[in-house]
């Protein structure tokens, strides 16, 4: 039996301590390595390594308190925008009952109604400006002999004088048209015969009968003189009136008056 002495003895076991604590140092440093690798990056330091101060969290009840105090702002702004609104319209309401007719608004109290009825008086309203305007062309249309001026001047004695019938000095005719349709403009003396038979119904029933409708008559006298200016209307647009026919028509009416 070969005999191992002490010093032999205390090296093994020197050796196997180390060779125990090199394999637990490497087991250390590889758990390090998986635990650097698995979690993130220290939130307390930065990249440079310079250590970080975390802001401090508000506390539950702040927060809380302060999501209140924003929905009441916005509850308070929409109440107001709200309010403006209501206002607005109400204003808009009046004024709309302010321009519809009182037909329109009898019997009539709610909003509605009254919207309603400005839907009926505003399709009304269109319905007459397409009527006159159908109206006013088909005047414009209207054939006349002679040209219609585009504006018409007020005659005087002497464009009066330049139709004067030659059998009859003392009463004049002159016809011509108008915006209005026909301008029909007699002028006789105070002392003559005719004037006492020539009345201003008897021209009215004369041009009424050619289908015209009078709309304005104006009867003036100075220096023994008497004018009768009648602006008539022609009822039937589809006719053409003839003024040169319509003022024959007037001088036998006072050629017949004459002969009475």
């Amino acid at each position: 039996m070969n005999y191992v002495g002490p010093a032999l003895r205390f090296n093994n076991q020197v050796d196997e301590l180390a060779f125990w604590s090199s394999i637990q140092g490497l087991q250390f440093e590889q758990q390090q390595q998986g635990n650097k690798e698995a979690s993130p990056a220290n939130p307390f330091h930065g990249e440079d390594g310079c250590f970080l101060v975390k802001e401090a969290t508000k506390p539950m009840g702040d927060v809380v308190g302060n999501n209140e105090n924003t929905n009441v702002k916005k509850k308070m702004i929409h109440r107001n925008v709200e309010r403006q609104r209501r206002h607005e319209m109400a204003t808009l309401y009046s004024s709309l009952r302010m321009l519809l007719p009182l037909e329109y608004l009898k019997g009539k109290r709610s909003i509605s109604d009254h919207m309603n009825q400005a839907v009926h008086y505003i399709r009304h309203q269109q319905k007459k400006i397409q009527e006159l305007t159908a109206k006013r062309d088909d005047l414009r249309r209207i054939t006349f002999h002679g040209e219609i001026p585009r504006r018409l001047e007020p005659v005087s004695c002497s464009d009066v004088d330049q139709e004067c019938s030659q059998e009859h000095p003392h009463c004049v005719i002159l016809v011509r048209p108008s915006w209005v349709g026909v301008e029909a403009i007699i002028r006789s003396s105070v002392c003559c015969s005719i004037q006492r038979r020539l009345t201003l119904s008897t021209i009215v029933s004369a041009l009424t009968e050619e289908g015209l409708n009078v709309v304005q008559c104006v009867s003036t006298a100075s220096n023994e003189l008497r004018t009768h200016t009648i602006h008539s209307e022609v009822i039937d647009l589809t006719k053409g009136i003839d003024m040169e026919e319509l003022q024959q028509k007037l001088k036998n009416l006072i050629r017949s008056l004459a002969n009475d």
